[in-house]
């Protein structure tokens, strides 16, 4: 099949057992591919070892009082997800992917904090995510910040872990 420049083929991963998606032994899992170039992408699993090793991170001192990481810490965490992932997911990604993945899981516990700290929200315990009590309330929130990352009612199950 012939692919336009601007064409994205998105390998989905293989169903297991169960029926469940991701739980295959299909090398598709987790990759997606842009004219013949892999991308990384992020699965609960990978989520999880990032942050184990961000945690490790942090207690070894190489974050900076600014609240961000000193340089060449992105690869340094690249080299330790080595010890939570196989191999080859290690191999799919850049210190830009950890980074980016990085300021994406910040920017969604940010809203989450500020929501919570606000009126008409709270933390469900059960469902790991942020409700609101009244959809005035929600919208008020959306209009004020309009380039939020998180949405409300999303579970966000590392929000304790960051």
């Amino acid at each position: 099949m012939e692919q336009h420049e601007d064409e994205v083929e998105i390998v989905e991963p293989e169903e297991g057992v169960g029926g469940e998606k991701g739980k295959g032994k299909g090398k598709a899992r987790g990759r997606v591919t842009v004219n013949t170039k892999t991308r990384f992408c992020w699965q609960q699993e990978d989520v999880n070892a990032l942050i184990l090793v961000l945690q490790e991170v942090v207690v070894s001192g190489l974050k900076v009082d600014a609240g961000s990481f000193k340089s060449g810490t992105y690869k340094l965490v690249k080299s330790k997800l080595g010890k939570h992932m196989t191999a080859e997911r290690v191999a799919l990604i850049s210190w830009e992917n950890i980074r980016n993945k990085i300021r994406a899981l910040k920017d969604k516990y940010m809203a989450c904090s500020e929501m919570c700290n606000r009126s008409g929200f709270g933390w469900n315990e059960q469902q790991m995510c942020v409700e609101v009590d009244s959809e005035d309330v929600a919208e008020t929130w959306v209009k004020e910040n309009p380039v939020h990352k998180y949405k409300i009612g999303e579970c966000f199950p590392e929000y304790y872990a960051l």
